[in-house]
């Protein structure tokens, strides 16, 4: 099952990394195209938005709560959702701000600074302010003989972070970029900080596989000027994709996965069929669908994305001299992962295809949620708060 990747790459833009990209052999280099619009710190709280369609809330002020900073939002259209999208991407909804307020619930929310003023206002705590309530949980977690939270959130220097930032930063830290652009940074708020409440099993499984997928694209970066011939043509040409792939994979599993959960906890219809989605964004992101075997490598990992990636770009060759083919680009893909497993240990694992499903997950997330609650009253218990 795609996730319709072929939309995403034709217009020859990546819109979750804003970064645009060539697929041709001879140039195989991201465009390192820096947004020229205004971008400006949420602490600013500047009122203005740079939208297609009409967002349903605004920042309309601050407040100090236990000395960390919150922003406050207003409700300003009929519903909280909105699907109002920066016109610096298409692929920016603004989503529903009270997201992490009903998967968390109000109380693990209010502490990480979410909370309902009143029917038509609510806080949302300043990027600083979050990852220190993360850290006082992930201490308490520890504490209590639990995983802690894996990811942590970071603010981007511009609208979004490119490619290889977007990237590393998750494979590396497990990081997340939220964008100082008002606009950008409601989308944030709304799909992307309530990944905190995911299982900690599954995030670091997710991490695994993208520290597995940056690391091999930073090796075929460093092949290419030393390879020859077909060689050069097939990394030439598979670079881009991979470059390309990592942040589309990862945007649609978290963001999507992220709107299922609230989805759960708001739709009086959701059922196991709704939960199906989850299911397919798993066996796209861990390459369940693509291979019959029963454990996972990083070769087989990144043959599928590539696989999915390829669908949508067709290789017509103008030199006939200079033809290579679709098989020889994977043959040739398939042998320089082998390599590159060989020279790096740490990553020349294999491990049973995750079992991820739907329901299951719903399940594991609410188990996952009983944790983080026994943490923040172990903190509470501790401090008095």
């Amino acid at each position: 099952m795609s996730l319709n990747l072929i939309s995403l790459i034709l217009g020859l833009s990546c819109l979750v990394a804003g970064e645009a990209f060539s697929a041709s052999l001879d140039d195989v280099k991201v465009c390192e195209k820096t947004l020229k619009a205004r971008a400006f710190s949420p602490e600013e709280l500047h009122p203005s938005f740079k939208m297609v369609g009409q967002p349903s809330v605004k920042v309309t002020g601050r407040q100090t709560r236990s000395s960390q900073q919150e922003f406050i939002l207003e409700l300003t259209g009929r519903e909280w959702s909105s699907a109002a999208t920066s016109k610096l991407s298409a692929n920016t909804p603004q989503g529903d701000p009270r997201a992490i307020i009903f998967i968390l619930g109000p109380e693990l929310a209010h502490f990480l600074g979410f909370s309902f003023i009143d029917e038509k206002h609510m806080t949302v705590p300043s990027l600083e302010s979050f990852n220190e309530k993360v850290l006082l949980l992930n201490e308490a977690l520890v504490k209590l003989g639990y995983k802690p939270i894996p990811v942590r959130m970071y603010l981007t220097h511009k609208a979004f972070a490119n490619n290889e930032t977007y990237s590393r930063e998750f494979a590396d830290k497990g990081g997340i970029a939220i964008s100082p652009d008002l606009a950008i940074f409601l989308h944030d708020v709304s799909f992307h900080m309530p990944t905190v409440a995911m299982p900690a099993d599954f995030l670091n499984s997710v991490i695994q596989f993208s520290s597995a997928h940056y690391h091999f694209i930073k090796f075929l970066e460093g092949q290419i000027s030393q390879s020859r011939g077909k060689n050069r043509k097939a990394y030439t040409f598979a670079l881009p994709l991979l470059r390309a792939a990592e942040p589309i994979f990862l945007d649609n599993l978290l963001g999507a996965t992220v709107r299922t959960l609230f989805e759960n906890k708001t739709d009086s219809d959701f059922n196991q069929d709704s939960a199906r989605i989850l299911t397919l964004l798993f066996e796209n992101f861990f390459a369940m669908d693509t291979f019959d075997n029963q454990r996972l490598d990083v070769l087989t990992m990144v043959l599928s994305r590539f696989d999915h990636m390829n669908n949508s770009v067709m290789y017509v060759s103008e030199d006939p001299e200079d033809h290579i083919s679709q098989e020889e680009i994977y043959t040739i893909l398939k042998n320089l992962l082998s390599k590159f497993m060989r020279q790096n240990p740490g990553f020349n694992w294999r491990q049973p295809i995750p079992k991820y499903e739907g329901a299951s997950f719903i399940a594991d997330t609410e188990a996952r949620l009983l944790e983080l609650q026994a943490a923040l009253n172990k903190i509470r218990a501790g401090d008095g708060n």
